[in-house]
């Protein structure tokens, strides 16, 4: 059983030297063939010896053992390989004799977690593709002018890279929240698909009825995305996706919809959208020849601090708005986003 293991064993004594060893450790490591390791210290590079005599001079003294330790020993053949080592005293009649040590080669673990992180990336990847050319769909039935979805995120992730800088956000606007936001805004919208066209093309009078229809948008595009985040088995933006879709029309005072939330209760990614929101409405649908939409839309988002939207994006927002001007100006008849940021 000793030699049929697969990882590396060994026992040495208090000097180091080997009192045994089985077969995967003899090919691993012996210098030659036919020819056995004497002492473990032949397999350490001079510079780790005396921190590894110590280590297993107070394995010795205390009877404690080794749990996940990472060392590098040199092979047979010269090269270094990093090894995980695990490994406890063996006694006889109360007294610390030799240490049993188990070591794993963790090359092949390396290489399968770089050929697992190249795997999500190309996932993830794909997944951000799919989900881009599923919103555009979305925003063909919309009326909405060119590159909407463009200026959306970029505006989304200006507002949350401007709030991580603030202490009470820094520990969740994390870069993974602001590249989730950056791709889970594009979404927001994604439930008009169901809503009819008559709607979508604003021929349908506004009267409460109406309204409720266009309203319902929210909840079929939450919905949707709770679908598609299942079958991802938890993708991260998606999930933030679904919370800007269901509730990026609550407002802070809770007279939003579809569940008049209010405040905290309204989740951040959703409340940072309906800044961003409100202003590419404004001032993407003004009327034509109209000259300071950016101004207007500035000073509306202002007087709705604390009643329409959360007061500390608000205020961030001020910071920032030239660069949110600057952003619906560059965007505006520009078709790849990517050569214009780049």
């Amino acid at each position: 059983m000793f030699n049929q293991l697969a990882d590396d064993v060994v026992v040495v004594d208090q000097s180091g030297e080997i009192v045994q060893s089985n077969t995967s450790f003899e090919l691993l490591f012996a210098p030659a063939v036919n020819s056995a390791v004497k002492s473990f210290w032949n397999i350490v590079p001079d510079k780790d010896r005396p921190h590894l005599e110590k280590l297993f001079r107070g394995l010795v003294a205390t009877g404690t053992s080794l749990a996940d330790t990472k060392m590098t020993l040199v092979r047979g053949d010269g090269t270094r390989v990093d090894m995980e080592v695990n490994g406890s005293v063996v006694t006889r009649e109360g007294v610390a004799q030799k240490i049993l040590l188990i070591m794993r080669d963790l090359s092949t673990r390396k290489e399968i977690e770089q050929q697992l992180i190249k795997f999500l990336e190309v996932k993830k990847k794909t997944e951000i593709s799919a989900i881009l050319v599923l919103a555009k769909l979305s925003e063909f039935r919309d009326v909405t002018p060119h590159n909407h979805l463009e200026r959306i995120r970029e505006y989304c992730k200006l507002l949350a890279q401007e709030l991580s800088l603030i202490s009470d956000f820094e520990d969740v606007m994390t870069p993974t929240y602001i590249e989730d936001i950056y791709h889970a805004s594009i979404l927001h919208d994604i439930g008009k698909v169901a809503i009819p066209d008559e709607y979508m093309a604003g021929d349908a009078p506004e009267v409460e009825y109406e309204k409720d229809v266009m309203r319902r948008h929210t909840l079929i595009g939450g919905e949707v995305i709770r679908e598609m985040e299942e079958e991802s088995q938890g993708s991260g933006f998606l999930s933030m996706a679904k919370h800007i879709a269901y509730f990026h029309h609550e407002r802070w005072d809770g007279k939003g919809y579809p569940y008049g939330l209010a405040k905290r209760e309204i989740p951040l990614a959703a409340r940072i959208m309906a800044v961003a929101d409100t202003y590419e409405e404004m001032t993407t649908l003004g009327t034509e020849g109209e000259q300071d939409v950016h101004q207007k839309a500035v000073d509306y988002i202002t007087s709705k601090s604390g009643t329409q939207f959360d007061p500390c994006i608000v205020e961030n927002f001020l910071l920032i708005q030239s660069h949110f001007d600057r952003i619906r100006r560059t965007f505006s008849t520009c078709l790849d986003i990517e050569q214009k940021t780049s």
